[in-house]
């Protein structure tokens, strides 16, 4: 969404950079090497601009749905790797909205977090978007990445879906984190999220049957998933990007077996030195 539409935030858990002065060094690095790192990005297009209304907690709303695309200006610390520097991305708030080529550096910066941490993190504006000041919770952030395995597998590639597909897609976004009945057209005696418009079954349709399959999996132990990372911000809306969609950025565990090769390998070295000299 533009001026009405949800800020959109993506925080992602980057590998802090290490000087390798020394093999203790090295050891010391291992510990202590991941913090939060902070993208800063700017919306540059939504495919396709599509007006949508609708009810969230005490309010309505009009926005813009589609999908976000963004460019990426910089990273920081700076990864190890090549970082994307184009992402895709639905977002998962209301309360908040965001320019398209926005000027206000500070409106740009997101911080890249896991599912599990953005799960507590409440929107900081109203708008009535019912999410709790705590954040969505651990239930509707599983069903957020049940729906984007159902819908992308393991391969995320939103630019794939039709325009009808990337609004409906967004629709079931909002509906599965906003709300907790799987349906995007009831009105309810307590707050609820739900859609007037688009109407029928192209768009609304389409959410609604993907929103009720989440519904059906969702009880069940193993259902499919897609790991899913977070671009937080305070200011604009939070968006969800797939971890497998960072494939430039290595886990803990590969930096960890990338820093023991190197640790292997300089004692390799010295031992040959010693027995050279």
């Amino acid at each position: 969404m533009f001026a009405s539409l949800a800020s959109l935030h993506f925080f992602v858990k980057l590998k802090t950079p290490i000087k390798f002065l020394s093999i203790a060094g090295i050891l010391v690095g291992i510990t202590g090497m991941v913090s939060a790192q902070t993208v800063n990005m700017t919306l540059v297009s939504v495919t396709p601009w599509a007006n949508v209304q609708g009810h969230a907690g005490a309010a309505n709303f009009s926005v813009t749905a589609g999908l976000l695309n963004f460019r990426v200006d910089s990273v920081s610390p700076t990864p190890l790797l090549p970082f994307p520097m184009h992402l895709s991305l639905f977002c998962t708030e209301l309360a908040q909205s965001i320019q398209l080529n926005e000027s206000n550096s500070a409106r740009r910066d997101f911080t890249l977090q896991s599912a599990a941490q953005a799960a507590n993190i409440g929107p900081v504006a109203g708008l009535g978007a019912n999410i709790s000041p705590t954040g969505i919770g651990s239930t509707r952030a599983r069903n957020l990445e049940i729906l984007y395995g159902q819908v992308f597998g393991q391969n995320y590639n939103p630019a794939a879906l039709s325009d009808d597909g990337k609004v409906a897609f967004q629709l079931a976004v909002w509906e599965l984190s906003h709300d907790d009945d799987f349906n995007l057209t009831a009105i309810g005696s307590n707050p609820r999220f739900w859609v007037t418009l688009p109407t029928g079954a192209t768009v609304r349709g389409q959410a609604q049957t993907w929103v009720s399959a989440v519904a059906n999996l969702a009880p069940t132990a193993n259902p499919t998933r897609m790991n899913l990372s977070v671009l937080h911000s305070d200011v604009v809306q939070d968006f969800l990007i797939p971890t497998a969609a960072l494939t430039a950025i290595p886990e803990a565990s590969t930096y960890a077996a990338i820093l023991s090769a190197i640790v292997l390998g300089a004692v390799l070295w010295q031992r040959r030195r010693r027995s050279v000299t």
